[in-house]
């Protein structure tokens, strides 16, 4: 007769094995996204426990970085991805602050996507800072968008503001045509919550990538309304169970 402690330390080994085994086709898989995308690898680091991945090393530009987050968020499985890559411009491309702010300055001047006068911008230490007020969140998008590529550019901090929309029974039906233009189908497992003049999402995500999208839904129609997403990840991995 098999004793109960025993049966139970053999089923934890399992278990124990099962998430070990999972966390390292997600990592395979996050080599996988990042070579697909164009991402050198050489400089990276990519480890995964727990489901929670951690992008460590160094690349040559800030959109290197945004590619290589990009990837790794788009592989379902993954509850959290601790992006800790740093941009290491080339000697050639260490611009100082002072010569890379008015650069930024002009881009956001000249690219029409960027409401005229609505956005400034700071640099410290090759991280560009953005203030401001724009009427949409893809206005505030397409600011951080047009610095985001610029040599010499090491990270970006995005403040600018959209004014809040009310959140009412009109709001929540916004945000469900909204989810279902950025989700898809997949849309339909998100469940939308008005309470208290805030926004809830509930239900399952496949991926981080599919959070953010859900996120990135509400603020392209209310702007910055108070959000509460709850949305859990539960995807599994192509061949994994």
């Amino acid at each position: 007769m098999k004793k109960r402690g025993g049966g139970l330390a053999l089923e934890m080994w399992r278990a124990d094995g099962h998430l070990r085994a999972l966390d390292v086709r997600l990592q395979e898989l996050i080599w996988v996204e990042l070579r697909a995308r164009g991402v050198c690898p050489g400089a990276l680091m990519v480890e995964v426990a727990g489901r929670v991945a951690t992008l460590g090393g160094s690349v040559t530009s800030y959109a290197e970085k945004l590619a290589a987050g990009n990837a790794a968020a788009r592989v379902a499985g993954l509850e959290r991805i601790d992006d800790l890559i740093v941009v290491v411009p080339t000697p050639s491309n260490a611009w100082s602050d002072e010569a890379l702010l008015p650069i930024v300055t002009n881009v956001l001047r000249w690219d029409s996507r960027v409401p005229p006068g609505r956005v400034t911008a700071d640099v410290l230490d090759g991280h560009v800072i953005l203030t401001g007020g724009v009427d949409k969140d893809a206005d505030r998008a397409a600011a951080e968008a047009a610095i985001s590529t610029l040599i010499g550019v090491r990270g970006v901090l995005n403040r600018i503001t959209v004014p809040a929309r009310p959140a009412g029974p009109q709001a929540k039906a916004a945000v469900l045509r909204s989810l279902a233009r950025w989700l898809g189908r997949d849309g339909r497992r998100v469940r939308v919550v008005v309470r208290d003049a805030a926004i809830e999402l509930h239900g399952r995500v496949a991926s981080p990538a599919e959070r953010r999208a859900a996120e990135r839904a509400v603020r392209q129609v209310l702007g910055d309304v108070r959000l509460d997403c709850q949305l859990v990840i539960g995807g599994w991995p192509l061949g994994f169970r």
